[in-house]
C-alpha cells in the first residue's frame, strides 16, 4: 500500500452501514457538518447505503449517492479502489479487500489498524486526518526546519508573497502552528497593510506605504537580523499605530526563524534579506472573489474579474514580471481552495 499523505486523496467514500445503525437525529446532524466542511476542503464524497430515506442528500453538502455491498461496488467498479480514494468503513471483511487492492482506509474498530489502515476514535478525528492545509503546512515547515538545522547559528528569513487581500494569513496562522509542534523559534512580520499594489505609484517608495514605513521595516529589522544580530523592539513606532504588523515587545534572535508575508514582497529591496521565498499561486477569477469578499465556490458576474484585471491584477503581472519573481521563488502553495491550500511539487 502506498504510504498516506492527506494530499493525495481527492475522493472519500463513507460505508454508512458499517457506522451508522446507533446514529440518533442529532448525530445526523453533526454528521452533515463534517461532510460540509469536507466538501469545503475540495474533497468528493459518496456515501454507499442500501435503503436511503428520502431527502437525505438533497441540498448540501454535495454527496453522490452508491447503492449495494461495498465488496461488490468495489469489484463492479474498480475506480473506487484507485489510489487518491479514501475509504470510511468498520466492516473488516471490506478493509481487508481495500487492504488488499492497496486502498486508503479507516475505522472505528481495532481491526482496522491490523488491516493496515487508519484508525479513528470520533468522527471528528476525520477532520484532522484529512486536512490538506495542514498538511501542507506541516511539509513546508519541515522542509524550512531542515534548512535552518544546516546552520542553526544563521538567521533564516522565510517570505510568502501572493496577490493583495487573497488570505496570507491563513497560511501564517497554520504554517505558525507547525512551527510550534517542531518546537521551532519563530518570529512573525505582517507586511500586508505596508506595501501593496495601491502603494506602485509612489514616487519616493514604489509600492510601500511610506518611505518612513520602508526604513523601518528594512533598516530597523530585516536588515539587522540579516546580520545575525537579534532584534528586539519593546514598543509600537508610532508610524505604524493602527497597523497590525506584529506583537509588541517585538523579539527575533538568530537562532530562530523570521517569517515576513506580504503582497510585493520579492522586490530588489528584500534582495539581501529574504533567504527563501514562497509564492501563493491562486487564478485571476480567485483573486478577484477574494480581493471583493466573494464567496469563490459561487458563480459571479464577469464583470468583476474584468475589473480586477484591468487594474489590481494587472498592476501585479507587471510587478511579477518586471521583477522576475518566478525566477526568484523557492516554493509555490496551490491556494485556489483556502480551506485546502496545497505544496506545489
Amino acid at each position: 500500500m502506498p504510504a498516506f499523505h492527506p494530499n493525495r486523496v481527492h475522493t472519500i467514500v463513507f460505508d454508512l452501514p458499517s457506522f451508522v445503525r446507533d446514529f440518533r437525529k442529532e448525530d445526523w446532524g453533526g454528521f452533515r457538518e463534517i461532510l460540509t466542511i469536507f466538501e469545503q476542503r475540495g474533497f468528493r464524497l459518496y456515501a454507499v447505503e442500501s435503503d436511503v430515506p428520502e431527502g437525505r442528500w438533497s441540498g448540501s453538502p454535495q454527496v453522490a449517492y452508491l447503492s449495494g455491498p461495498p465488496q461488490e461496488l468495489i469489484q463492479a467498479n474498480p475506480a473506487l479502489s484507485n489510489e487518491g480514494v479514501f475509504w470510511v468503513t468498520s466492516h473488516p471483511e471490506t478493509q481487508a479487500q481495500l487492504a488488499e487492492q492497496n486502498c486508503w482506509f479507516a475505522g472505528d474498530n481495532s481491526e482496522s489498524e491490523v488491516a493496515d489502515g487508519l484508525h479513528f476514535q470520533h468522527f471528528a478525528d476525520l477532520l484532522e486526518i484529512l486536512h490538506p492545509s495542514r498538511a501542507s503546512a506541516h511539509d513546508l515547515a519541515h522542509l524550512l526546519v531542515e534548512v535552518k538545522r544546516h546552520s542553526p547559528q544563521l538567521p533564516l528569513t522565510i517570505g510568502v508573497g501572493g496577490p493583495d487581500d487573497c488570505g496570507h494569513a491563513f497560511v501564517i496562522a497554520e504554517l505558525m502552528e507547525a512551527f510550534e509542534e517542531l518546537g521551532q523559534l519563530v518570529s512573525g512580520l505582517d507586511l500586508t497593510e505596508l506595501l501593496g499594489m495601491e502603494f506602485e505609484a509612489q514616487s519616493e517608495a514604489r509600492y510601500w506605504k511610506s518611505l518612513q514605513i520602508r526604513s523601518w521595516v528594512l533598516e530597523e529589522v530585516l536588515r539587522p537580523y540579516s546580520t545575525g544580530k537579534q532584534v528586539v523592539i519593546e514598543s509600537e513606532p508610532g508610524l505604524l499605530e493602527s497597523l497590525e504588523v506584529t506583537i509588541f515587545p517585538f523579539f527575533a534572535p538568530p537562532e530562530g526563524i523570521l517569517l515576513a508575508w506580504g503582497g510585493p514582497l520579492f522586490l530588489p529591496d528584500f534582495e539581501q534579506l529574504i533567504d527563501l521565498r514562497v509564492h501563493l499561486d491562486l487564478s485571476p477569477r480567485t483573486a478577484t472573489a477574494r480581493l471583493f469578499e466573494i464567496d469563490e465556490r459561487e458563480e459571479f458576474d464577469q464583470s468583476f474579474i474584468e475589473t480586477y484585471q484591468q487594474r489590481e491584477g494587472r498592476l501585479y503581472q507587471n510587478y511579477l514580471a518586471e521583477f522576475d519573481v518566478e525566477s526568484q521563488l523557492d516554493y509555490r502553495i496551490d491556494f485556489e481552495n483556502l480551506n485546502a491550500f496545497r505544496l506545489k511539487p
